[in-house]
């Protein structure tokens, strides 16, 4: 309730809301990694290989590894905006159970350097 008189009431909340300025995106996606840390998951193929793949429309998802649930496989879907960046790591909010894989949802990538010391040490990066 509190958030909502902040944003001008329940009208404010439905209005479009603003791009953030690429720092403030970046300050964004550091804060997304800190906060969700047990479900970011690495890449599991070169950068090449995954561009390749999304560019001739051959890909239906990208591989990737979730760092600390046993190193799990998870997907982001080829028609995914941020498949065509192939980030070497993610941060997701939420999976996706499909018929034969695991789908990352709402999934933004984030720096290694970011990610919370406790994990790098328990996967060893």
């Amino acid at each position: 309730a509190e958030a909502a008189g902040a944003a001008g009431g329940l009208a404010g909340l439905a209005g479009d809301v603003p791009r953030p300025s690429k720092k403030g995106a970046y300050v964004l996606r550091y804060a997304i990694c800190q906060g969700w840390a047990d479900q970011v998951a690495r890449r599991g193929v070169s950068a090449e290989a995954s561009a390749r793949q999304v560019k001739a429309g051959t890909a239906k998802a990208l591989r990737y590894e979730s760092l600390l649930h046993g190193g799990a496989q998870l997907h982001l879907r080829g028609r995914s905006p941020l498949a065509r960046e192939a980030p070497e790591y993610v941060v997701y909010r939420a999976l996706n159970a499909g018929k034969t894989r695991n789908y990352m949802q709402t999934a933004t990538a984030v720096e290694r350097r970011w990610i919370p010391r406790a994990v790098r040490e328990e996967e060893g990066l």
